[in-house]
């Protein structure tokens, strides 16, 4: 995502999932944000374009975004 200056990853275990991350310096940051694709723990249907737009809304306005 280089227009935010983001990496998001994808990642396919069983469950899958994503999550974003930026590099600092020499660092990679971890926001905490994690998006499940597929089903929630309760096994409810994830609407995963709409939590992913959420959760980069989320990362935009952290304040350890940069």
């Amino acid at each position: 995502m280089p227009q935010y200056n983001l990496i998001d990853n994808e990642v396919m275990s069983g469950r899958n999932w994503t999550s974003f991350y930026q590099i600092k310096k020499d660092t990679i940051f971890d926001f905490g944000y994690v998006i499940y694709n597929g089903e929630d723990n309760n096994g409810n249907a994830v609407d995963f374009d709409k939590e992913y737009d959420k959760t980069l809304s989320k990362v935009l306005k952290n304040k350890n975004y940069k």
